[in-house]
């Protein structure tokens, strides 16, 4: 019992389970796809090998300053260097380039406080570019600025830009003042991060720092929570299945209801000859169960088959009177009640009065599939209205265009 009774609970609710226990076996997966190719859990970045381009990793650190709050960094590693090729000749106009853009988030090189972005070479014209700063104390060679021991009124420092085409060589000096200003603990820590990225490029992983100004630092990646999603996924599909399943329903039962209907009068009328023929109750019942099987009318007919069980209870022993009330309650309708209560009464009282009672319901069974079919029609042209507005608005769309364009 138990058995049948747990198959009967999986047949009914296992597929919504099987959505949800999908969408959590693909959170963990992703989970632990994400967990394995990211390693900065582990305090490492890694590098992409030459010619797959930079990095970009954004992660929360723990433990750089007091309390529980995290640091959002974000760090792009440069790919490994590649070897020189060889590169167009247009040093005045990528001179140009080179200041505009190595300005960073400085307003200008006349009052240089943050990092300078110092690019190693400039696609636009295929150049590569080295740096060589004057002094490395205040401006290092890849453009961090040290702003600590600079006089009030600013350090010039001059910069060496070497262009590189081939074996050619272009050696720009670029003056640069360096300007003071405060820098908070996690503006030092990315100044580092940045540090880290740019040196030694020709290894594999970057190492970071287990701690920073005398605290320890942990690491996690950002952004893991995301994956939640798939299990949110899961819930949803497993709605929209409920739904879906609770729609099919409702139209499988409004279309049995319907042909229920639109049958009803031929099943009267076809009681009503075989019994003015001579045939019993029964027989009639059977006789019309028996002639739609032999014909194998096209389509949904949902009252035969209802017939079919009803003669069935009637040859295993269910009374005749309780098998066509139980027909009537299984067809739904109150038609069908009405015509089982009819059944019950021309049994007990031997088919007095029967006729007049079947030629009155006959004539209120064809009023109402009448009244089914009208109703249809109304229910069609209503949503003909729709597409008959888009079409009217497109006419008008048509007619009035010419109008305009010539007005315009």
């Amino acid at each position: 019992m138990r058995t049948k009774k747990g198959r009967a609970l999986w047949k009914r609710y296992g597929k919504y389970g099987i959505c949800v226990g999908t969408g959590c076996i693909l959170f963990f997966l992703a989970e632990f796809v994400e967990a394995a190719g990211n390693p900065v859990e582990k305090g490492v970045l890694r590098r992409n090998p030459c010619g797959q381009g930079d990095v970009v990793y954004e992660f929360y650190v723990d433990g750089l300053e007091d309390g529980e709050s995290s640091m959002e960094a974000s760090v792009t590693v440069p790919e490994k260097r590649l070897t020189k090729e060889q590169f167009s000749d247009c040093v005045d106009e990528a001179a140009m380039l080179l200041r505009q853009r190595m300005l960073g988030e400085n307003a200008s090189l006349q009052e240089v406080c943050y990092d300078l972005a110092l690019e190693k070479e400039i696609p636009e014209f295929g150049l590569e570019v080295s740096w060589e700063s004057e002094k490395p104390e205040h401006i290092s060679h890849m453009g961090l600025v040290n702003n600590e021991n600079v006089p009030k009124e600013g350090e010039v420092v001059y910069l060496k830009a070497t262009l590189v085409c081939g074996v050619e060589t272009e050696v720009l000096e670029i003056p640069v003042t360096v300007i003071k200003t405060e820098d908070s603990v996690p503006n030092q820590f990315m100044d580092l991060l940045e540090m880290l990225a740019v040196q030694d490029m020709e290894q594999e992983e970057i190492v970071l720092p287990e701690e920073f100004g005398g605290k320890a630092l942990t690491y996690r990646r950002k952004g893991h929570s995301q994956n939640l999603v798939l299990i949110l996924l899961g819930l949803v599909s497993a709605g929209c299945l409920y739904l879906k399943e609770a729609s099919d329903e409702q139209v499988k039962h409004k279309k049995r209801e319907a042909s229920l209907i639109l049958d009803y009068p031929d099943l009267v009328s076809g009681f009503l000859i075989l019994t003015g023929a001579g045939y019993s109750i029964k027989q009639a019942f059977k006789k019309l169960a028996e002639d739609h099987k032999k014909t194998g009318k096209a389509g949904f007919h949902p009252v035969y088959e209802e017939m079919q069980i009803t003669l069935n209870q009637v040859e295993t022993g269910t009374p005749e009177v309780q098998a066509y009330a139980e027909f009537g309650k299984r067809c739904g309708l109150q038609c069908y009640v009405k015509f089982a209560a009819l059944l019950k009464s021309a049994i007990n009282t031997g088919g007095k009065n029967m006729r007049k009672l079947m030629e009155d319901e006959m004539e209120e069974a064809f009023q109402k599939r009448t009244d089914f079919a009208r109703r249809k029609g109304e229910e069609a042209s209503t949503r003909l209205l729709l597409p008959m507005f888009c079409m009217l608005g497109v006419v008008m769309v048509m007619v009035v265009s010419p109008a305009l364009l010539a007005l315009g």
